[in-house]
C-alpha cells in the first residue's frame, strides 16, 4: 500500500478514490492525491472568502439599515439572489460585488480572501487600475502633447498579474463596435508581462507612429511569422473595413503591439466629478 504524508482523512480520501477510479501505479496515485489536496485546499480558501464577504455586506446592510429587496433593486439583483448570498448558498460576481460597493460607497474587499497558495493562477483580487488613454482608429495624436488626465476604476485583477501590468484605455469610435462601443473601457494587460507573445486571433492594442504623431488602436491579429501580420477591425462600420499589416512603410514608421485586451468595461450611469 502506498502511504502518504498528511491527515488521516486526506489519505482515506485517496485510498477511496484511487480503488474507485483504478489507479495503481504509483505517480498516478500521488498524482491524483496531490491534486485532492489542492482541490480541498481551494475549496476551504473560496469558503473563507465568503463568508468574509457575508460579514461584510451584512455589516454594511445593518449599519445602514437596507434590507435585502431594497439592495437587490439599487444593484439590479432579485431579492432571492441576494438571500441566497447571505445564506452562503451563491457567490457574488465581480461585477456585483463592484456594484454593492459603489452603492454603499466603500472599497470593495479582496474578491478572494487574498492570493492564499502560490499555486493559485486564477484568484483575482478586487482593486484599481489606471485609465491612461483612449483607443480611437484614425485619431492621431502628439506623442509628447497628450491632455488626457489618468484616473483609477476598480477592477478585479488577476493575482499573477505584478502591479502596474494591466492598465485601462477608453474606447472612441466605430472602430471596433462589434465588440465595445464609444465610451466603454478596455482592460489591458501589457505585452511585456504576458506570458506568451501574440498569437493569431488575439485581440491586442496596438500603436502606430507617423513622424511626432501616434494612434493606438485595438484589432484583432491575424497571420503567423511565417506569412507575415495583419491587423483587422472589429467592426460593422464601412469606413473600418479594411487590415493593417503589421509592418512598416510609407510614412508609418512604427507599427507595434502593446498589450492584449482582457476585457471590456461598459459603464452605465456617469457622473460629472
Amino acid at each position: 500500500m502506498i502511504e502518504f504524508a498528511g491527515s488521516k482523512l486526506m489519505r482515506e480520501l485517496v485510498a477511496i478514490f484511487a480503488n474507485e477510479r483504478k489507479l495503481h501505479d504509483r505517480y498516478d496515485v500521488a498524482t491524483f492525491a496531490t491534486d485532492l489536496g489542492f482541490s480541498l485546499r481551494q475549496e476551504s480558501r473560496r469558503g473563507r472568502a465568503t463568508a468574509m464577504l457575508v460579514d461584510w455586506l451584512e455589516e454594511l446592510m445593518r449599519s445602514r439599515d437596507i434590507s435585502q429587496t431594497e439592495l437587490g433593486e439599487a444593484v439590479g439583483l432579485s431579492r432571492d439572489k441576494i438571500n441566497k448570498v447571505m445564506k452562503r448558498r451563491r457567490r457574488l460576481a465581480s461585477d456585483e460585488l463592484l456594484k454593492i460597493a459603489r452603492f454603499f460607497d466603500v472599497k470593495p474587499p479582496d474578491a478572494e480572501g487574498g492570493s492564499g497558495d502560490e499555486n493559485t493562477t486564477n484568484a483575482r483580487s478586487l482593486t484599481y487600475v489606471s485609465v491612461v488613454g483612449e483607443v480611437a482608429a484614425g485619431r492621431w495624436a502628439i506623442v509628447s502633447d497628450s491632455d488626457f488626465v489618468s484616473y483609477d476604476i476598480p477592477y478585479a485583477v488577476e493575482d499573477r498579474w505584478p502591479p502596474g501590468a494591466v492598465e485601462a484605455l477608453v474606447v472612441r469610435g466605430e472602430s471596433i463596435n462589434r465588440l465595445a462601443r464609444d465610451g466603454d473601457i478596455a482592460i489591458m494587460l501589457k505585452l511585456d508581462h504576458a506570458p506568451r507573445y501574440y498569437q493569431s486571433g488575439d485581440l491586442v492594442i496596438v500603436e502606430r507612429q507617423r513622424f511626432d504623431l501616434v494612434e493606438t488602436t485595438v484589432k484583432r491579429i491575424r497571420g503567423s511569422e511565417r506569412t507575415g501580420w495583419e491587423l483587422w477591425p472589429e467592426s460593422d462600420s464601412p469606413t473600418h473595413q479594411d487590415a493593417i499589416p503589421l509592418a512598416t512603410g510609407g510614412d508609418i514608421s512604427s507599427v507595434r503591439v502593446v498589450g492584449f485586451v482582457l476585457d471590456f468595461i461598459r459603464p452605465v450611469t456617469r457622473f460629472e466629478k
